[in-house]
């Protein structure tokens, strides 16, 4: 999965999708703002007044309005979302936030999850801050949801308020209390339940009600509350798995491509190495999604070895974007080991924290 990080001075918009990445996100911000100025001005135009005489200077902003926050999203989901033909035809005059006119914008492409909620507003400060070390405010689980309309715990992180009170990977959710009563996952879906609705704000101390089936059969009911939290970007430590006769396969369980991960991955790969590692199985099961860099310099460690200089990855854009269109190519580095085979292990869907 690749991600454009489309940012202003008081927000961010994050249009996630499988394909779709950007060079340049701060080339791409001033134009996009500049766009934006142009449309803003370019309804009610009236005529300049003449010039007074030392005039004041205007203040600054010291935020931007939900107008603008509505009209930046309709520029950069009709220019840079890579399914905007197939955008819901909506008004932005008819949603009170922009966040909520994304959800709606968005919302055909909820059905078949090709954008289950990975398309959101944040603050500059909470991205940057999630994409360096993980941190972000939320329940401390990752979730998935299959055909039949199960949601389960894809993943616990060690010290959230999901692992407190005893929630593990692959429990499922069969009911949730977003302050209205528990209801079931069939009639959140039935009544088109947003995400934002679903889990609250990214804010401390928003608490949701989950009842939950146990892998043992038992139900419990657990009223968890929100808190700032750190993701380790490995979900254990690199594996070393014994063979008779043969040298050992290494396991990498990656949870996160943050900038964190890049001397988690230096370190894993140099273990490897050091232990004659040739089979090597990468877990990508849990993993939700981060930087391309980080993932462009785990395949350098995989693969700049056996393959330097040829192509390790290439982004595609929409057909208004297709300009940007670019790649890398494999290149050694120091920790690079020489894998023979690679198994990566992923799921059908990918995982979303909260």
């Amino acid at each position: 999965m690749s991600m454009v990080r489309l940012a202003i001075t008081c927000f961010m918009l994050l249009l996630i999708s499988s394909e779709l990445a950007s060079a340049d996100p701060a080339s791409t911000f001033s134009s996009l703002l500049e766009e934006t100025e142009k449309v803003r001005g370019q309804s009610d135009a009236e005529p300049e007044p003449e010039p007074e005489p030392e005039p004041e200077p205007e203040p600054e902003p010291a935020a931007c309005g939900e107008e603008g926050k509505k009209q930046f999203v309709e520029l950069v989901a009709d220019q840079y979302y890579l399914w905007y033909q197939e955008l819901a035809r909506v008004s932005p005059d008819d949603y009170a936030t922009a966040q909520a006119y994304l959800d709606a914008l968005t919302a055909p492409l909820a059905v078949d999850r090709r954008d289950p909620g990975f398309s959101y507003l944040t603050t500059k400060a909470a991205d940057d801050a999630r994409g360096a070390t993980g941190a972000y405010v939320g329940f401390g689980f990752r979730y998935r949801c299959d055909n039949t309309a199960c949601f389960f715990f894809s993943d616990i992180l060690q010290g959230g308020p999901a692992g407190d009170v005893g929630f593990t990977r692959g429990d499922e959710v069969l009911a949730v209390d977003t302050g209205k009563g528990y209801e079931t996952i069939d009639q959140l879906i039935a009544r088109n339940v947003t995400t934002l609705e679903l889990f609250g704000a990214p804010e401390e101390g928003v608490a949701r009600g989950f009842r939950v089936r146990k892998a043992s059969g038992e139900i419990v009911e657990e009223v968890i509350e929100k808190r700032e939290l750190d993701t380790p970007p490995l979900a254990v430590e690199p594996l070393l798995l014994p063979r008779e006769g043969l040298s050992p396969v290494g396991y990498l369980n990656l949870r996160s491509f943050i900038t964190s991960a890049n001397l988690e991955l230096e370190g894993a790969t140099s273990y490897f190495k050091e232990n004659n590692v040739t089979d090597l199985i990468v877990d990508l099961r849990y993993n939700g999604g981060g930087y391309l860099s980080v993932a462009d310099q785990m395949l350098d460690l995989l693969g700049g070895l056996v393959a330097e200089d040829e192509r390790s990855f290439w982004i595609t854009h929409n057909d208004k974007q297709s300009d940007l269109d670019q790649g890398a190519v494999f290149a050694e580095l120091p920790q690079s080991m020489a894998p023979i085979r690679i198994a990566f292990i992923t799921t059908g869907g990918t995982g979303v924290s909260e």
